[in-house]
């Protein structure tokens, strides 16, 4: 018994070093990272180069709040387009959905119309077989004599 587990011990050793050395071995998120991904991010990227005039105020009229190119700028394009496009989508979505009840609406109007003219045509059945009834009812009272 024992030389059996000691052969079956020699044989998976063989076998994972084999596989050991066909392929490498596996790890977590080996990926290599670019410079710009290595890079830190920056937390609040609202300071860029400012136009001239300068952050006194004077010159620019916006107080030198706004730059002319560079990240900040760049990224505040990139923001407002996303605005720009996330309403677009908001705005087709909303009239998509007011076509659809629109649709709904016309379909339920048009089942009820089906429905009220049924009905119609149930009730003047109805009276008519009622008016016949009472016909009947009055030519059988005038053929009969009077009791009194």
């Amino acid at each position: 018994m024992a030389t059996r587990a000691a052969s079956v011990a020699a044989d998976l050793t063989a076998w994972a070093a084999a596989a050991a050395a066909g392929r490498p071995p596996l790890a977590l998120y080996t990926r290599k990272r670019s410079a710009a991904a290595a890079a830190p991010a920056l937390r609040n990227p609202r300071f860029g180069a400012t136009r001239a005039g300068g952050g006194d105020g004077g010159g620019g009229g916006d107080g030198g709040r706004r730059s002319r190119g560079g990240p900040a700028d760049a990224a505040r394009v990139v923001r407002k387009r996303l605005r720009r496009e996330t309403r677009g989508a908001a705005r087709e979505v909303r009239r998509h959905a007011a076509a659809a009840v629109a649709e709904r609406e016309r379909a339920a109007a048009a089942a009820a119309g089906t429905r009220a003219a049924a009905a119609r045509a149930g009730r003047a059945f109805l009276e008519q077989q009622e008016h016949t009834w009472k016909q009947q009812v009055k030519k059988t009272k005038a053929g009969l004599p009077n009791k009194w």
